[in-house]
């Protein structure tokens, strides 16, 4: 099945997989999809069920954000034909609001996930995250740094500051957010370098991944925490 509309083009990663995020809902951990983008816009989708009950058909559901900027979710199910399902690859066409998307369902095993990308790296630097014990956005970005631990590992080191049970952490953090004329920003707030992020989503994957590669391949790498610390 090939598309007409290649604008309206995601690629939603089959929930075979552990390493593509969790959504907590109703209290049970599922399987989120990220990356999800077209031409303008990105939508975040979450897989709900994927059930192959020996039926001919396999259901899945999904919450689909299509305004993020409103945090606006609409929910919808597709069924799948068993025989297109077993494929690697498979296209949903579906209808939402007199639009056209067509979700590309992949099943991929990560491999270049997995492997050291190959930077011009100055120095191994620090990502510091400042979070507390039972933030849910703090969890979820605990969950996305592992996914590219491995493959940044020659690049940064993930130092963390626990800071609502921590009176020393809390007060480095707001020495922190002085140091960037901000107050009480909440958790989680991640510093690399000369940036900072307020909280945590999965929007922010890819500015944060860009923080880390030109931080440890730049020859003016500032350790904004660790001079703070040494009262530089």
């Amino acid at each position: 099945m090939e598309p007409k509309d290649k604008n309206n083009i995601f690629v939603l990663l089959k929930t075979v997989f552990n390493n593509i995020g969790t959504e907590k809902i109703n209290g049970e951990e599922l399987p989120r999809a990220t990356m999800i983008y077209n031409d303008k816009h990105r939508y975040d989708i979450t897989v709900l069920t994927d059930e192959g009950d020996g039926s001919e058909l396999n259901t899945y559901n999904f919450m689909m954000d299509i305004e993020p900027s409103l945090s606006r979710k609409i929910w919808y199910a597709a069924e799948i034909p068993k025989e297109i399902a077993t494929e690697s690859n498979f296209i949903v066409e579906l209808k939402i609001r007199n639009r056209i998307f067509h979700i590309i369902l992949e099943e991929l095993s990560y491999p270049d996930d997995n492997v050291t990308e190959q930077l011009d790296v100055k120095q191994k630097i620090n990502a510091y995250m400042f979070w507390g014990d039972g933030c849910p956005h703090c969890e979820n970005a605990h969950e996305f740094f592992k996914t590219i631990e491995k493959k940044y590992e020659s690049c940064y080191k993930l130092v963390d500051y626990e800071v609502w049970n921590d009176k020393t952490s809390a007060d480095l953090m707001k020495k922190v957010e002085g140091h960037f004329n901000e107050k009480n920003l909440g958790v989680p707030l991640i510093v690399i370098g000369n940036k900072h992020f307020m909280g945590y989503a999965p929007s922010y994957d890819e500015d944060i991944i860009e923080a880390i590669k030109k931080s440890c391949t730049s020859s003016n790498y500032v350790d904004i925490v660790s001079n703070i610390q040494n009262n530089k």
